[in-house]
């Protein structure tokens, strides 16, 4: 049987050509279909490891920040011990400085009165050798910066007679320590000698002091 230039066998023929031709389609859709399913699970997958591991950076982010909070915190206690630290060390510097300079003022005061003494220890020396001459004149030095003075030959009756004070020395200053036999003028005189600072004058002062006193006890 025919149709004009169709004949029923290749009629059949087309139709077994195009149902092949549309289950062929079915196929490629549905593995197209499949493989887009399969695309999407895995870029579901994808997505959830992205978020798990976005969730996780912002963890560590904030875990960061708080490192760094406690980090800033640390490093203004430091920076505010260390401001501490600075204003103590130039309180110190300052400390020191003001002794220091207040030791130098007592050393020098020190060399001041090292040499005064030194003045005074020459004077006694000269007076010494005037006296030890002519007034059986003796000095011997105490324990304490002390001196005492002794004279002898005075009492024509005894003569080996001593009559002797004591005197302190003490920041280049005279002090009336003891005096044998008593002269009660001795504490003036030696207000005398500090303000005059003639130590040959106190001692003949002293020596006359005591012949005087000596020709009293003779006459009473």
């Amino acid at each position: 049987m025919t149709f004009g230039d169709f004949s029923t066998d290749k009629i059949r023929r087309t139709l077994g050509e195009w149902e092949a031709q549309q289950l062929q389609g079915i196929e490629e859709t549905e593995l197209l279909q499949r493989q887009l399913e399969n695309d999407l699970r895995v870029a579901a997958e994808a997505a959830t490891t992205a978020t798990k591991q976005l969730c996780r950076t912002c963890r560590e982010v904030e875990t960061l920040n708080e490192k760094l909070n406690e980090e800033r915190k640390t490093h203004e206690t430091t920076k505010l011990a260390h401001d501490e630290a600075l204003q103590k060390t130039d309180a110190l510097r300052c400390t020191i400085s003001k002794k220091q300079k207040l030791l130098e003022r007592h050393q020098t005061a020190a060399a001041m009165l090292k040499s005064q003494d030194c003045d005074i220890y020459r004077a006694y020396k000269e007076s010494i050798e005037i006296f030890r001459a002519w007034a059986g004149f003796r000095i011997l030095p105490i324990p304490g910066n002390q001196i005492k003075f002794v004279f002898n030959l005075m009492d024509m009756e005894q003569p080996s007679r001593e009559y002797s004070f004591v005197l302190g020395l003490e920041d280049g200053c005279y002090r009336a320590i003891e005096c044998n036999p008593l002269l009660t003028q001795f504490t003036a005189l030696v207000k005398d000698l500090n303000q005059h600072q003639q130590l040959d004058r106190f001692v003949k002062t002293m020596r006359l002091a005591f012949l005087s006193q000596g020709s009293t006890d003779r006459n009473d």
